[in-house]
């Protein structure tokens, strides 16, 4: 399975390995308030990135048919077939409550999903990569520019590699052109594949984890083993 919405945009997100390099000589506890802050604003910014900008649950949506509602409405006119019509009524009921239920298993997720992904950066980007990501991510004068882009990339389904030059103003062009052409723009050519790993490991702890959740709830009210209503 290939994350592809993720392929050319989730390299922006990793403005994002806040890292503080403290002075060596600098006292443990000063060294470990910096880490600490560090930490939070990488969080901060992968938190932009996945999740303000709808990018997470927009890959799970390319790779996972049972996001479509008409998927589903199939699969529960399968489950329901046979059911007695009180049964039957509660699936549909339960049913109705799946987008309300995702949404709450990814709030609860999100924080260590968030944790997960900044460490693995950690060990994937340069000290000079890290830092120019994450002055753009979460620069003031950038920051907004990044999230309005990458909501117009998840909006287009990840479509195509240029950006829409319409919506922009010549300056935000200029800012983003030069963005790319600096140590934070190389990330996407040459750690694409990286990222892409680090999503789907994600994407494949999260998934798993739902599907049974909500279909052992189902089961419940069929009355019947654990039915395939994901496929």
């Amino acid at each position: 399975m290939r994350v592809t919405i993720l392929t050319a945009v989730a390299l922006l997100s990793c403005g994002i390995r806040g890292m503080a390099f403290a002075d060596t000589a600098a006292p443990a506890a000063v060294q470990h308030a910096q880490a600490d802050e560090a930490q939070q604003r990488t969080e901060r910014a992968l938190d932009i990135m996945l999740f303000e900008s709808g990018l997470f649950v927009a890959s799970i949506a390319e790779v996972e048919p049972y996001m479509d509602p008409d998927h589903r409405e199939r699969g529960l006119r399968r489950l329901t077939r046979g059911l007695d019509p009180q049964r039957a009524e509660a699936a549909r009921a339960y049913m109705a409550e799946f987008d309300s239920r995702f949404a709450a298993a990814l709030e609860r997720a999100r924080p260590q999903i968030v944790t997960r992904v900044a460490d693995a950066l950690q060990t994937t980007l340069s000290a000079e990569e890290l830092a120019a990501l994450q002055d753009f991510v979460l620069g003031e004068d950038t920051s907004a520019l990044f999230l309005r882009m990458m909501r117009e990339w998840v909006g287009r389904g990840g479509s195509g590699k240029t950006l829409d030059v319409a919506n922009y103003t010549n300056s935000e062009l200029m800012t983003l052109a030069a963005f790319m052409e600096g140590p934070g723009g190389r990330v996407f050519d040459e750690k694409a594949d990286a990222f892409d790993a680090i999503m789907l490991a994600e994407f494949e702890t999260f998934v798993p984890a739902f599907e049974r959740e909500f279909t052992l709830g189902l089961c419940e009210i069929s009355g019947e083993d654990c039915p395939r209503w994901t496929r």
